[in-house]
C-alpha cells in the first residue's frame, strides 16, 4: 500500500507545487526508530535523503529543514542532518526551580525538556514566511498537535512524517485524516517506509 502511494504522480494530475518548510524532531524520531530497529539501524542519512526526494518528487519545493534536539542527541547526527541541508537547533534542558509533575512520566521532574515548546514556536514563526505554504512535521508526538490545528487555520498545508505508523499518536491520526480529505491525497507517510 504505501509503495504504490509514493509512486510518482503524473505531471497532468498533480496539484500546484507546495514552498515546504521541514520541521523535525530528532529525539522523537531516535527513540521511535531505534526501539524498532535497534539503534545501530537507524539509518538516519539515508531516510532523510529519501525523505526529502519523496516530498520534491510528490509535493514541491523544499524551501529548509530544522532539526530540533537536545545537544546529547544532536551532536551525534549533526554531519548526517548538515549533509541532508538540514540546519539543527539545539534545545537546552531547563532547570526547574520549583519541581513539576511531569503527567507523561508519572513522576516529579527538576529538569524541562524544551524541544517541543521551541519546534512549536519555530514552527508558528514559519506560518509568516511568505514562501512557505507547507509544514513537513517529522514526529509522531501529539504535543504537536495545536501546531497543526493552527497550521489548518492559517491555511497551511500539513504533511505528517512520524518515525514508525505505531508512534503517531491518536489526536494527529485524526488530523491526518482531516488533510487527507481537505486535499484529497494521503499526507502522511511513515519514516520507516521510507
Amino acid at each position: 500500500m504505501f509503495a504504490q502511494a509514493m509512486k510518482r504522480t503524473p505531471a497532468s494530475q498533480r496539484p500546484a507545487l507546495l514552498r515546504i518548510i521541514i520541521l523535525f524532531d530528532l529525539e522523537n524520531c531516535t527513540i521511535s526508530l531505534g526501539n524498532t530497529y535497534g539503534p545501530g539501524e537507524i539509518q538516519l542519512g539515508a531516510r532523510l535523503a529519501r525523505l526529502r526526494s519523496w516530498l520534491e518528487r510528490n509535493f514541491g519545493h523544499v524551501l529548509g529543514g530544522f532539526v530540533f534536539s537536545p545537544a546529547h542527541i544532536g551532536e551525534h547526527y549533526l554531519t548526517v542532518c548538515r549533509r541532508n541541508n538540514l540546519f539543527v537547533i539545539f534545545c537546552p534542558k531547563e532547570c526547574l526551580e520549583i519541581p513539576e509533575y511531569e503527567i507523561k512520566k508519572g513522576k516529579m521532574i527538576t529538569v524541562r525538556d524544551t524541544v517541543d515548546s521551541t519546534l512549536m514556536e519555530f514552527g508558528k514563526m514559519m506560518f509568516d514566511h511568505s514562501d512557505a505554504n507547507c509544514l513537513c512535521l517529522v514526529s509522531g508526538d501529539d504535543d504537536f498537535v495545536p501546531l497543526l490545528e493552527a497550521a489548518k487555520e492559517r491555511n497551511i498545508k500539513r504533511i505528517i512524517v512520524p518515525p514508525t505508523l505505531g508512534s503517531l499518536s491518536k489526536r494527529a491520526k485524526g488530523l491526518v485524516r482531516l488533510a487527507d480529505q481537505e486535499n484529497g491525497r494521503k499526507l502522511v507517510f511513515p519514516l520507516d517506509r521510507m
